[in-house]
């Protein structure tokens, strides 16, 4: 009787500490989500960047160089400054990805996109800007053009990683909405 009372009350203190555990480790998680500084969360994601860049076939290199359509403006240079996830200057012109839609740079995802195109194309870079035909008259003072950096669609690229949605908005009026990722993510011509 005495080593059933004894199980028993062994049985009891280990489901109270095993309780104890579980609910110390789960504030502990918690602690640590909360305490990670947005620059480790960037160099988590730069990291991971490099990573699948190694491991896995880039995806980036298209087969042939990149040529401008249309009659609005078109023309090549170096990329000064990474504003956002959709915007870029382009020696002293400021270019938005036509059709792309970034989150706002003072948030987590705006800080994502824009080191997501800063991994593809970095300061330095060599560019071709193919201007919008369609919306040639700009917005907020910055062109609205496709960019084509290393031989891939920046628009193209930014889309497909989730960091952008495309602004179908404006579908109607741009040149580049019959263009397959265009279509792809959304627009009717």
């Amino acid at each position: 009787m005495n080593f059933i009372i004894l199980g028993i009350t062994l049985m009891i203190i280990l489901g109270i500490l095993a309780v104890f555990l579980y609910y110390e480790s789960a504030q502990n998680i918690e602690k640590i989500k909360v305490q990670i500084p947005i620059s480790g969360v960037t160099e988590i994601i730069s990291e991971k960047l490099q990573i699948d860049s190694k491991t896995t076939p880039s995806p980036l290199v298209e087969s042939s160089s990149p040529k401008c359509t249309g009659n609005a403006d078109c023309f090549s240079g170096k990329v000064v400054k990474i504003i956002d996830g959709d915007t870029i200057r382009v020696d002293s012109r400021s270019i938005r990805f036509a059709l792309v839609s970034a989150p706002e740079i003072n948030t987590l995802e705006g800080k994502i996109a824009k080191d997501f195109v800063a991994s593809i194309c970095p300061v330095g870079s060599s560019v071709l800007v193919d201007e919008d035909d369609g919306q040639s008259e700009g917005s907020y003072g910055r062109m609205l053009a496709v960019v084509y950096c290393n031989n891939v669609n920046l628009n193209e690229k930014i889309l497909e990683s989730g960091n952008a949605k495309i602004s179908t908005l404006f579908c109607s009026e741009s040149e580049f909405s019959d263009e397959p990722w265009a279509k792809k993510f959304g627009c009717i011509g």
